[in-house]
């Protein structure tokens, strides 16, 4: 038998019984957005979840590709609104 009981609160004068359901995430917060296939560029396939925006800079005198930020926000937000203000934090 499959169990949809997430948690259940002892504290309260009455018990309380919190059941989720499968078919509905449990991270409210995450949004669903869309990338290209990785098999298929003709194609979109949907991705749950968060992205990271990083941002790097790049030091030439070593050689090296440092990051200097990162922005995390839900996978529907579009990229270019963070980027800009992100980049004009580094200047």
């Amino acid at each position: 038998m499959h169990s949809c009981v997430s948690k259940i609160d002892l504290t309260q004068d009455e018990p309380l019984i919190y059941v989720r359901c499968p078919r509905i995430p449990a991270d409210l917060e995450a949004k669903i957005s869309y990338r290209r296939s990785n098999h298929n560029p003709h194609k979109k396939v949907k991705v749950f979840g968060y992205q990271a925006t990083i941002t790097t800079n790049i030091q030439v005198e070593i050689g090296l590709e440092l990051p200097a930020g990162c922005i995390t926000t839900s996978a529907d937000k579009l990229d270019g609104s963070y980027l800009i203000p992100e980049r004009e934090k580094l200047m």
